[in-house]
């Protein structure tokens, strides 16, 4: 049975980032929706970890569907309401790119990273769909903001977003993926986070992490600096945790962030 609040939508998309929320939100939807009215969307923001494309095709294996790869630029985000054509960072087509754009990197408290890379290619797409309604796997545990945001629906207007698992706590949500037989993505391994390998909400061992892991990706990012003389952190420089990385500097250790890793 649908849920009474989401009862009068076509088409649920699920936007889907490989992450361990993200799939719970996605194996709910197969589990309590219409599957033909299901759409999972991944938006590539260009900096993604290589392991999570993998792990996009085993979800994809393991569950039967198809998920749809979209990125910034593939949809053009119209003037504003007065005529104005649309900020500059709208015209970016990858974390890189956005980078350029702005001749810096995104901030804590203004993450034009999500905002052009993640939520508008989604919303895009949602407005070329008949009756869509957007799902996140965001949950209240993770924040005081998410928390604050509620379960979702508030949409005035916009293309309107529910939250199924809003309420669930993480080991609630290890054991959603564990009963549907689902591993988690490798990245955990290295992470408690999947999305941005470069994430600016991400702690610099885990940045070296990746660096010891992909190291002629991270160069590209670390030429960025260079070129945008801006570094990825006020304090640490994918530069420098890149030359550590390549020094073999044991400065931290890979390991598995997240016990319930192991039992999946």
């Amino acid at each position: 049975m649908i849920p009474p609040k989401i009862a009068n939508f076509e088409t649920y998309i699920v936007a889907y980032s490989g992450g361990k929320d993200s799939t719970a939100t996605l194996l709910w939807a197969l589990d309590n929706l219409p599957r033909e009215r299901v759409r999972a969307v991944f938006c590539d923001t260009g900096a993604e970890w290589p392991e999570t494309y993998d792990y996009l095709d085993y979800i994809e294996r393991e569950l039967g569907i198809e998920i749809e790869r979209i990125k910034a630029g593939d949809r053009k985000l119209p003037p504003k309401r007065d005529g104005t054509p649309p900020p500059i960072e709208s015209t970016a087509t990858s974390l890189w790119h956005l980078c350029q754009l702005r001749v810096d990197w995104p901030k804590h408290r203004a993450r034009s990273c999500t905002t052009y890379l993640k939520w508008w290619p989604c919303r895009l797409l949602s407005y070329e769909l008949d009756h869509p309604v957007i799902l996140e796997g965001v949950r209240a545990e993770e924040s005081k903001s998410r928390q604050q945001a509620g379960p979702g629906l508030h949409h005035n207007g916009a293309t309107p977003v529910w939250r199924p698992v809003f309420y669930y706590t993480e080991k609630e949500i290890w054991d959603f993926l564990r009963a549907h037989h689902i591993l988690p993505n490798p990245v955990y391994n290295h992470a408690p986070r999947v999305g941005c390998w470069c994430c600016i909400m991400g702690r610099p061992r885990e940045v070296l992490n990746f660096c010891r892991l992909h190291p002629d990706i991270a160069q590209v990012a670390a030429d960025l600096e260079q070129e945008i003389d801006h570094t990825w952190q006020e304090r640490h420089s994918i530069t420098n945790l890149l030359r550590q990385a390549q020094a073999q500097i044991p400065l931290f250790e890979a390991q598995p962030r997240f016990k319930e890793v192991a039992k999946c």
